[in-house]
């Protein structure tokens, strides 16, 4: 039994034709997971490191934490000379320069962290 040639036609047609579907399938296929892997990262927000080893001096005065004495009139950054004469029992942290101030403390004048402020 033979095929007819306009058979033969047809099914070469019908052939190409799902030869053409499943490869743009797969194209458009491909495409969604290389968008869906080039998909941006959240932004995160990360919270700062504070380094009072005296590696960076200015780091601590930008966050604005400041050491002071129960009996004394002067504000220190923590890696200020100043900072650590001052006695562990009369040691006080506040959280900003400002609080310092409105504490009665004024910038202690040996402390480089604190000339430019």
């Amino acid at each position: 039994m033979s095929i007819p040639k306009d058979s033969k036609k047809i099914n070469i047609i019908v052939l190409i034709s799902i030869c053409v579907v499943l490869g743009i399938m797969l194209i458009s296929g491909s495409l969604k997971i290389s968008a869906i892997s080039r998909a941006k990262e959240p932004i995160r927000v990360v919270p700062p490191v504070l380094d009072f080893t005296g590696q960076n001096k200015a780091k601590s005065a930008q966050f604005g934490m400041v050491i002071a004495s129960k009996t004394g009139t002067k504000y220190h950054l923590p890696e200020c000379p100043g900072a650590k004469t001052i006695a562990e029992k009369n040691k006080i942290t506040f959280d900003s320069i400002a609080a310092a101030e409105r504490a009665g403390y004024a910038p202690a004048a040996n402390c480089p962290g604190l000339k430019n402020q």
